[in-house]
């Protein structure tokens, strides 16, 4: 408890936080964060690879709203739509034999 305690006064907006990554490759959530996006045990969460940088975005439970906005800007046809959910598909998979198109 005293690591959680520790992180969630160092951590603010403005300088963010830093965590160690463990020889597992698991790392700490800051409290604050953890409490402000609602992230619990078991929760998911999606890891973007953005060139010099990483994005890390809490994914609901919901499935309605986290595909909330998905296709906004985007011509929306059927092939977009599948599309999107091969990518769907193959980011919620870890056993890429099983995967059929």
């Amino acid at each position: 408890m005293a690591k959680l305690k520790e992180t969630a006064k160092i951590y603010s907006a403005e300088t963010g936080a830093i965590t160690v990554v463990s020889r597992q490759g698991r790392t700490e959530i800051p409290l604050a964060l953890r409490r402000k996006y609602q992230v619990g045990p078991k929760a998911k969460l999606r890891w973007i690879d953005a060139g010099k940088t990483w994005i890390v975005v809490p994914l609901s439970s919901d499935p309605i709203e986290t595909a909330r906005g998905m296709l906004k800007g985007k011509k929306t046809s059927v092939s977009t739509y599948l599309a999107a959910k091969r990518e769907e598909l193959v980011l919620r998979h870890t056993d890429f034999d099983d995967l059929s198109f």
